[in-house]
């Protein structure tokens, strides 16, 4: 057959079986194709200002929560994710062009195919005004076989509805609104002889 072809159906197949939401086996890889092992991932944070006023400096962390979870495989564990880096945005950073920097996760070493999937949580500060991300996202890597050796394909996250996302949502620093009125009370001495 040839090679057109051959991909062409395969291709056909891989769609065909999506679209009846069968699995896609995560050792199926296409031969001519060279993948590249990823040893890290970075996840964009974005520190957004609602209203006015001068967001203060904020460092924002993120954990793996619990432990990760593989299908696919012949793997009965995930390895735990090797370390995640805290983002530190200055003052002022919030609704400015430094307003994003990037959480950088280090991924383990994966001695199995498979899909590895993680439910990443922020750490909730106590920062006055600013709002910290309480839902979970997941984090899935995609391992498979090339070659004899095991490649990490793909990594990506998800939200809480499976939908892939590239940020880490928002945080907002809102500054609110302080209401001052002056009030005096007190003898009407202006009147008395």
């Amino acid at each position: 057959m040839n090679a057109k072809l051959t991909k062409g159906l395969a291709a056909a197949a891989i769609s065909a079986a999506m679209m009846f939401g069968a699995a896609v086996p995560a050792f199926a890889a296409d031969a001519s194709t060279t993948y590249k092992d990823q040893g890290t991932v970075e996840i964009t944070k974005s520190y957004e200002l609602d209203g006015q006023g001068v967001s203060p400096e904020e460092t924002f962390s993120i954990m793996q929560d619990g432990k990760g979870t593989v299908t696919d495989s012949d793997a009965t564990t995930a390895p735990d994710l090797v370390k995640i880096s805290n983002v530190k945005f200055a003052k002022g950073a919030a609704g400015s062009a430094n307003k994003t920097q990037n959480f950088v996760v280090t991924l383990p070493e994966y001695s199995k195919v498979g899909v590895y999937t993680y439910n990443l949580k922020e750490t909730v500060g106590n920062t006055a005004g600013v709002t910290y991300r309480t839902d979970n996202i997941k984090l899935v890597v995609t391992v498979i076989e090339q070659n004899g050796l095991v490649r990490v394909a793909a990594v990506h996250c998800e939200n809480e509805g499976g939908d892939k996302v590239s940020s880490f949502a928002d945080n907002k620093y809102s500054a609110g609104e302080l209401d001052v009125k002056k009030t005096v009370k007190g003898n009407d001495v202006a009147g008395q002889s």
